[in-house]
């Protein structure tokens, strides 16, 4: 049988992909030109690398809310099997294929590199690791969360989400061996600092229709809310409250909760979505796991204007992992590298499916 399509996840994968391949093309724009860079771009490429920070959150989001939306009540047979092959499997590929490239390029032990990204996630692949305790974490709510009020599990996930973040942001590292690194990097992976993206998307893929009805009563908020949480995480930001430009930032969780109800919003308005979001929604996975490699390839030009290599590099970190993404793919095994392309949308499917209760117990 055919999924049938939701065209509010292709407004928010194609939208927060984007985001995220705009964060890292800031990112390698900013370490090149650090040194000839005027103080007006330096804060406009930061507060711009701020609004574009909620990209990955949301790819976490839209993982749980399309199994929820399909598995709210049960578990189908060989659930966690099914998913090893095409989400496993490219976390293993793409870390080998980047702890080669810290080999030649940075001289970095291989090994070593190896170890970091396979156990460690050491790697921006990290979000695989998350999504996959999302299967097992969802397992769990279907047998035995469902029969509390969703009001109380999102409460709950949320205090449980903000104190974990919380304690890593404005707490210092333990004076013990590889502090700093769980602190700045391995304390990314437990699902406790995802909770909340989670449950949310729980309830908002199971009661869809609800959720949508919900943001429709709640319009007049939503379109002004994301600038003001988005102020809010720049202020904490330059008071160094905390010194961090993570999405694992408390305040981020507003930020990124209001630009998901935004975009989901404003996807109603339209009967299908635009043919540039579905593509690159269908070519999302490659380009997440491979636009950094391509980014990093760029060489370095001090003739080029600082905004114009960010040009050059967002559209580089889109366009050849899309292409490298298409060729393998034209291989058995392509999929199991860099993930398979995503099906398009079919109007038609939608159309034809039955609406399922909405109501919120």
């Amino acid at each position: 049988m055919k999924r049938n399509p939701i065209n509010e996840i292709f407004f928010l994968r194609g939208i927060s992909c984007l985001a995220v391949v705009l964060v890292h093309s800031l990112n390698v724009s900013a370490i090149n030109y650090q040194h000839n860079m005027s103080g007006i771009s330096s804060i406009l490429i930061g507060i711009l690398r701020m609004a574009a920070l909620f990209g990955t959150p949301t790819f976490i989001f839209i993982s749980e809310f399309l199994l929820a939306k399909s598995y709210s009540d049960h578990i189908p047979p060989n659930f966690i099997k099914k998913r090893v092959k095409l989400i496993l499997f490219p976390y293993l590929s793409m870390a080998l294929f980047y702890a080669t490239f810290e080999f030649f390029k940075n001289d970095l032990d291989f090994w070593n590199e190896i170890i970091k990204n396979v156990f460690l996630a050491g790697y921006h692949g990290y979000f695989i690791v998350i999504i996959f305790q999302f299967y097992f974490l969802h397992m769990f709510f279907v047998k035995h969360i469902n029969k509390y009020s969703p009001k109380i599990v999102i409460l709950v996930s949320f205090i449980i989400n903000a104190a974990y973040l919380g304690f890593f942001n404005f707490t210092n590292p333990f004076d013990f061996p590889y502090a700093t690194y769980i602190w700045e990097r391995l304390s990314w992976l437990p699902f406790l600092g995802w909770i909340f993206y989670f449950s949310l998307a729980f309830y908002a893929g199971k009661y869809r229709d609800t959720f949508k009805k919900l943001l429709y009563k709640h319009s007049k908020k939503l379109i002004i809310l994301p600038f003001f949480t988005l102020l809010t995480v720049v202020i904490m930001r330059y008071l160094n409250l905390p010194d961090i430009s993570s999405s694992k930032r408390l305040d981020m969780i507003f930020y990124t909760t209001s630009m998901i109800f935004l975009i989901v919003y404003l996807s109603s308005f339209f009967k299908t979505p635009p043919r540039i979001l579905v593509f690159i929604s269908q070519y999302s996975f490659g380009i997440y796991l491979l636009h950094p490699f391509f980014q990093l390839m760029l060489p370095y030009n001090p003739v080029l204007n600082v905004w114009l290599y960010i040009v050059i590099a967002f559209i580089s970190g889109i366009a050849f992992p899309v292409i490298t993404t298409y060729i393998l793919n034209k291989f058995t095994f392509g999929k199991y590298i860099v993930g398979k392309i995503g099906p398009g949308f079919n109007p038609k499917i939608e159309k034809n499916t039955p609406k399922k209760n909405t109501q919120i117990a």
